[in-house]
């Protein structure tokens, strides 16, 4: 980057080892959900290591004190996602260059937003394709994954897997994320913890703050149906392991099974009428099946509908009597379609941006259906706090 690091050089009084350190303690100390996490997996130690490391780089120590001194919403999500890819890395037994790589990744991939002019992503916006509709939290115009990989090029140059990683931590599984056309098949496993580890953070993001993570184990057990499945599974596996709480409130007082089995028949209707009509939909998608989008709406619908025939819960039959189900199996089935919101608010805003820039020749009735069915579906699901139907 020629254009100084945004003004780097200048910077005389920068976090050192010991300080930096101290923030990752006071971050994961200040949340009882963080500390539970931490004391199973024991990774402070090794984030001291770390940051005694890193602070040989003199300029990316500058860089992220820029970010610590700019926003603390940036920073709070840099030493969560390092913090947490370092976890689930020791959880699986990646090697300690695999630890390093990753941690320097999470804490690192946001830079670019503060070592260049602030003309320099606008510019990349303005190049960049408007074709494809927001993603999550994050627009698909905002190229400073890009950024971020020049700055960890220029200051980590013989370090190419963690360019590759700072690149790609906002891509997606059907290619629809930054960059585009990137595709699970793709992303290795790192590149995909780092990228579930952002997904968590926004999904936290949407439910409240971070005591609040295991509210989010639904939707990541759902997710490992879905895609990226041997990292949700890793990510389930090392939260549900941590945070008791989330196993005392399943131990809720029975209720009647007739309430049980009216409560699933209605909301297992409204699902299989919603099904229907995006499988309907999807056929009148074919023909464009060239485009991303596209590809990426038609692959997540099959997915859907091998998650709802894998697991049974469109059968009403399996809960017609007391003994059916056990208790397990019946939290399971609400595990499910407490997360199925999400993927269908995600469909909600893949066909409003289809019906909007009508692009392509659809049928308008074909597509009010499926958008109607869809939000009648979301009712009766009761999507979960931090989403907001219209």
């Amino acid at each position: 980057m020629s254009s100084q690091d945004g003004g780097l050089e200048r910077m005389e009084n920068f976090l050192q080892a010991d300080s930096l350190m101290s923030e990752y303690r006071f971050f994961i100390e200040r949340y009882e959900s963080l500390s539970a996490i931490e004391s199973r997996a024991g990774c402070l130690p090794v984030v001291a290591s770390l940051c005694a490391s890193l602070a040989s780089n003199i300029d990316a120590m500058k860089a992220i004190t820029a970010m610590f001194t700019s926003s603390h919403i940036d920073f709070d999500r840099a030493l969560f996602c390092s913090w947490f890819c370092l976890v689930q890395a020791r959880a699986i037994g990646l090697n300690e260059q695999h630890q390093k790589t990753l941690f320097n990744a999470g804490l690192l991939q946001d830079i670019g937003k503060y070592v260049v002019d602030s003309s320099v992503p606008q510019f990349i916006r303005n190049m960049s394709s408007t074709k494809m509709p927001p993603h999550g939290r994050h627009d698909l115009t905002d190229a400073h994954p890009l950024l971020s990989s020049s700055f960890v090029e220029k200051h980590f140059p013989d370090d190419l897997v963690l360019q590759e990683l700072v690149l790609h931590h906002h891509a997606s599984a059907d290619g629809t994320g930054y960059p585009s056309y990137v595709v699970e098949s793709q992303l290795g496993l790192d590149d995909q913890l780092l990228i579930v580890a952002n997904e968590l953070s926004d999904r936290i993001d949407d439910l409240g703050c971070y005591d609040d993570i295991e509210k989010s184990l639904p939707f990541i057990k759902l997710a490992g149906m879905l895609y990226f499945s041997q990292v949700h599974q890793i990510c389930f596996k090392v939260l549900s392991g941590s945070l008791w709480r989330q196993q005392v409130e399943r131990c809720e007082p029975k209720r009647e099974i007739s309430a049980v089995v009216a409560k699933h028949a209605e909301r297992a209707i409204a699902l299989q009428t919603c099904l229907d009509a995006l499988i309907s939909f999807s056929g009148d998608l074919i023909r464009y099946d060239f485009d991303l989008l596209i590809r990426g709406i038609r692959s997540t619908i099959e997915r859907l509908v091998f998650l709802t025939n894998e697991t049974g819960i469109l059968c009403v039959e399996a809960f017609s009597g007391e003994s059916e189900l056990s208790d397990l199996e019946m939290a399971e089935v609400e595990d499910i379609f407490h997360a199925l919101p999400e993927t269908l608010i995600r469909f909600r805003g893949y066909l409003s941006h289809l019906k909007t820039e009508r692009q392509y020749d659809l049928d308008d009735a074909r597509m009010a259906f499926a958008i109607d069915a869809v939000n009648q579906c979301l009712k009766k699901l009761s999507p979960p706090r931090g989403f907001v139907l219209r």
